[in-house]
């Protein structure tokens, strides 16, 4: 589950309010984003193995498809505050084993947002009195409908002219949506749940002659109907006027008609040619293509709505790129740039050897007392602000930060980029990691202070883990500057002869005790004496 458990953040919008990850064998929610009161549950056994997001838990189990989803009807679901939710979910494998279930909760605002095109009515052709709305099998609505959200007032006084109780209405007042709240029993929304299909004159409470176009939509094991309407008047006046135009047209225009019938074609065709032209370049991948037909008849309707869809398509384009920008930097933010591109084109069992980097091994120390007197967020807000301060000084001087472990810091320079200079960089970041501390210790009230190893030589890289992976180095390298890093002295700063050599014209250095590192026997290390520095520390 590792590639979801950092990728749900990023997916994760206004319109989506969770996603949970499940384990398929104990069905236990071991992973949810806002870690409301089902984080933690059971969907087997739980306060929710019986409401919808456990129905589909257990289509999963009994489904276990790679392929497969299911979704669920629309519920009020009491973890999201009583909030409408309906849940989408799919099975999670690694390989040919099944893992458990990834489920996204989705809530009415998306649905509405289709529905309506975010407020956009006029702007997809339903005019000054068009909408469309969605009816649950239990005659519910399942989408605001557009009078609601454009005059509410307006909308409840329609309610009470229909005989709706003022206590419906405050429901639908407190609620802050008529979904679930207010029944459809009309003839068309009754067909559409059926299954039938069509389109239907009538009149609505007023007497206002509308049309209807009905319809059913399937979703796994429930059905919704699907309602649009429009007022007669509005929704025939592109016909009335057009057959009004022609009677005037073809009275003024008969006597001529012969020499003007190739105009009028060509003026016919342009339009037709432009929007196929357009068409065209958009099929071959043109997102910024509009077409140009000033007209406000019928061709002038079809080439703007070809402008909104190309616009559609831009964004649609635009914002996928955003996303690959982004997994390329989480990619970043746990791989040098080098294991980045050898992992995007699809290479796992890989090794980057390194003959000449150094490696910085520095480890906080006090932490273990503070957490014996704090508590686990004050804790877990300090480490994560000094490692902050860490990251943005290693970008300073060029140093790649490897990973953490604990309290401890590694970082490594001249492995993604060689530089002559990777041993002064380090010690460099070094003196300023021990600068970071000190301000810090004294602008939180706290006493702690850095052991710090460096050393320079060859390191091989490389991927561990196939789900959940992790850049790793081995090496004598990395065994030394663990074993140097630690002194009985705070705040000092221990490097081994290769450094030593690199750097003994810039610094000052005194030997110290010898280590013992496993396999290779004693190893010579010297302090950096910092108060030979220009600014001591």
């Amino acid at each position: 589950f590792g590639k979801f458990l950092f990728l749900s953040d990023s997916y994760l919008d206004s319109a989506t309010p969770d996603i949970f990850l499940v384990d398929g064998q104990t069905g236990e929610v071991f992973y949810t984003v806002y870690k409301e009161s089902d984080f933690g549950t059971n969907l087997r056994t739980g306060p929710y193995a019986d409401i919808a997001i456990g129905d589909v838990f257990k289509e999963i189990l009994k489904n276990r498809d790679p392929n497969f989803s299911v979704t669920s009807d629309f519920v009020i679901y009491r973890p999201s505050y009583d909030s409408p939710a309906s849940f989408v979910a799919t099975t999670v494998f690694d390989g040919s084993q099944f893992l458990g279930s990834l489920i996204v909760q989705v809530s009415t605002e998306r649905v509405n947002k289709i529905m309506t095109s975010d407020g956009r009515w006029k702007e997809i052709g339903l005019g000054e009195t068009g909408s469309s709305i969605l009816v649950g099998q239990d005659s519910l609505l399942r989408s605001n409908p557009r009078a609601y959200l454009e005059n509410p007032e307006q909308y409840f006084e329609t309610l009470r002219k229909n005989g709706y109780s003022e206590d419906a209405i405050q429901q639908i007042r407190h609620a802050k949506t008529p979904i679930f709240f207010q029944k459809v029993k009309t003839d068309t929304a009754e067909k559409a749940l059926r299954g039938e299909s069509g389109t239907k004159l009538s009149t609505d409470f007023k007497g206002t002659p509308i049309l209807s176009s009905y319809q059913p939509i399937n979703l796994s094991n429930f059905r919704w109907g699907l309602i649009t309407r429009m007022d007669e008047a509005e929704a025939f006046a592109p016909i009335r006027n057009l057959g009004k135009r022609t009677l005037i047209a073809a009275a003024i225009l008969l006597p001529i008609i012969f020499l003007l019938s190739s105009w009028l074609s060509s003026l016919f065709i342009r339009p037709i040619s432009r929007i196929l032209q357009g068409t065209r370049l958009l099929a071959a991948g043109d997102m910024n293509v509009q077409v140009n037909v000033p007209s406000k008849d019928e061709l002038g309707e079809l080439a703007r709505s070809f402008n909104l869809m190309s616009t559609s398509l831009k964004e649609k384009e635009d914002h996928l790129q955003e996303k690959i920008t982004e997994n390329q930097s989480l990619l970043l933010n746990v791989l040098p740039p080098s294991a980045v591109k050898q992992f995007q084109q699809g290479e796992r069992d890989f090794a980057d050897i390194h003959t000449d980097v150094t490696l910085i091994y520095a480890e906080i120390e006090g932490f273990d007392d503070f957490t014996n007197n704090a508590d686990n967020s004050r804790f877990l807000q300090l480490l994560n602000e000094l490692m902050g301060e860490f990251d943005e000084a290693a970008e300073l001087f060029g140093i790649e930060k490897l990973k953490t472990v604990g309290t401890a810091y590694i970082g490594g320079c001249g492995l993604a980029v060689p530089r002559a200079d990777h041993a002064k960089q380090s010690v460099d970041f070094a003196i300023a990691m021990l600068q970071i501390v000190q301000k810090f210790s004294a602008s939180h009230d706290v006493n702690f202070t850095l052991d710090i190893g460096i050393h320079s030589g060859g390191i091989i890289g490389g991927i561990v883990g196939k789900s959940k992976f992790v850049y790793e180095l081995w090496g004598d390298t990395m065994k030394i500057v663990h074993a140097v890093h630690s002194s009985p002295d705070e705040n000092v700063i221990q490097v081994t002869e290769p450094v030593l050599q690199s750097l003994e014209n810039f610094y000052h250095f005194k030997p110290v005790a010898p280590v013992f590192v496993k396999s290779l026997g004693e190893i010579s290390v010297w302090m950096l004496d910092l108060s030979s520095l220009e600014k001591p520390i």
